[in-house]
């Protein structure tokens, strides 16, 4: 079973997204950016779901601490967030996130996309696989 860490600030919207996940992956959450590092420093999940909007640390900073480890860089990040403005989709993009996806949760739309992603790194995981054999040979 995959693992999943939830950062979000908001104990109503962790319990929201863990209800959702529950049955198909492993839902750490935590309720601040320090409280993810930390865990980082630990653990490393297979996706992040990460708030934009928090105190003290907000998502940027957080995906920013989370690309500049190398042992946490390839770990896809999902952001969370209330504006989907245009100028928003495209800072998530450039702060290095998969995706985003908007708040309130719609849980279907939630689901495919984790799971896209999470189909993704697996295949380009095997290609590297594959890679590295090819190199060998």
């Amino acid at each position: 079973m995959k693992n999943i860490l939830i950062v979000d600030d908001s104990r109503s919207g962790l319990a929201e997204i863990k209800a959702l996940l529950s049955d198909e992956y492993n839902v750490m959450p935590v309720l601040s950016g320090a409280q993810a590092l930390k865990y980082l420093s630990i653990k490393k999940p297979d996706l992040i779901l990460l708030d934009v909007f928090m105190p003290e640390m907000d998502g940027f900073e957080v995906i920013n601490q989370i690309k500049a480890d190398e042992r946490t860089a390839d770990i896809p990040v999902i952001f969370l967030t209330a504006d989907i403005s245009p100028e928003m989709k495209l800072k998530c993009c450039e702060a290095g996130a998969e995706d985003y996806a908007a708040k309130p949760i719609v849980p279907a739309a939630l689901k495919r996309r984790i799971s896209r992603i999470l189909e993704l790194y697996d295949l380009r995981a095997k290609l590297a696989e594959v890679g590295a054999v090819g190199d060998k040979l």
